[in-house]
């Protein structure tokens, strides 16, 4: 995270979906190297989107329709969408397919579960914000 923050770049901890825990000590550790939580992209979070459960990291969640309705239901759309391939020998064959978050978006704001305001947030400027400096 000091070299993240040296550079003036993101972490992104790909890890399990992780705890509000996870995120309080990413938060921390963050904190101690310098870096700005916000500069912390938790990849496949649960929908965790409040600062309660952020603590300033950044969400990054599986494109799955629960996953958005849940934490747009909490009144925030600050958090991104991803796809991933699930690497779980309970789970063979799971994963989601690169269009999924295109796909998904596009019904969800056809279908109102998402305003395009909430569109631009989640796929325009959360993710230039982090990654095109």
């Amino acid at each position: 995270m000091g070299i993240a923050k040296e550079n003036g770049c993101p972490v992104i901890i790909h890890s399990e979906a992780g705890t509000i825990g996870t995120n309080r000590s990413l938060s921390d550790i963050a904190r101690k190297a310098g870096l700005d939580s916000g500069m912390v992209i938790k990849h496949s979070s649960p929908p965790f989107v409040t600062d309660d459960e952020t603590f300033g990291v950044m969400p990054s969640i599986p494109a799955s329709r629960e996953n958005i309705r849940e934490a747009l239901s909490k009144g925030s759309d600050r958090f991104m969408v991803e796809t991933d391939y699930y690497d779980d020998p309970e789970k063979p064959g799971a994963r989601m397919s690169v269009n999924t978050v295109p796909k998904r978006i596009k019904a969800m704001l056809a279908n109102g579960g998402m305003t395009e305001e909430n569109v631009r947030r989640v796929c325009e400027d959360i993710p230039n914000r982090m990654f095109c400096r």
